[in-house]
């Protein structure tokens, strides 16, 4: 820089164009460790490079322990950690909003983001939420639309339809 010379002791260049993938080899190695060595991992943890989003069981553990745990396994990394504010946290280019009703819309919408492929984003899904993962049908259908540039996982509203088909009239019919 400017005429000088500098030699790095930690890390890859910036700039080389395999730095990218020997980090996310030592952050697959690093998960690999903390998924076998740790008493807890969190059920959902994607990441992307190095920017991690989990979701922490508090009455498991601490969240603080977690971080200080994973801090102490490379002194040169140090992770940090954000909480959500008004059931709403926002992650890379994502706003995620919790709402326990459509918990599975929402983290269908962030593995689309993340690139998944549909194969991927229904495994995901079905291995965190099982038996209540939504159907293959509905997946495929929400990764058409959000492929397509939809930006709602939310039902249509099915415009002159009627929202229930039990009124009394019809009670009556039967």
């Amino acid at each position: 820089y400017n005429g000088e010379y500098f030699q790095q002791h930690e890390g890859t260049a910036m700039g080389n164009s395999l730095s990218p993938f020997i980090a996310n080899l030592f952050m697959s190695k690093f998960e690999t460790e903390v998924k076998d060595k740790f008493e807890y991992f969190p059920r959902v943890w994607f990441r992307y490079v190095d920017d991690i989003f989990a979701v922490f069981d508090t009455k498991a553990i601490s969240l603080d322990n977690f971080v200080a745990k994973s801090n102490n396994r490379f002194p040169t990394i140090k992770f940090t950690y954000e909480v959500e504010h008004n059931e709403q946290l926002p992650f890379l280019d994502v706003l995620v909003i919790r709402n326990s009703e459509n918990n599975n819309r929402l983290n269908f919408k962030f593995l689309v983001k993340l690139g998944k492929t549909f194969t991927e984003t229904y495994a995901m899904l079905k291995e965190v939420y099982g038996n209540e993962c939504l159907s293959l049908t509905q997946v495929f259908e929400w990764f058409k639309w959000l492929k397509e540039g939809c930006e709602t996982t939310e039902d249509d509203s099915r415009r002159g339809w009627p929202l229930t088909s039990k009124v009394d009239e019809n009670i009556e019919k039967i």
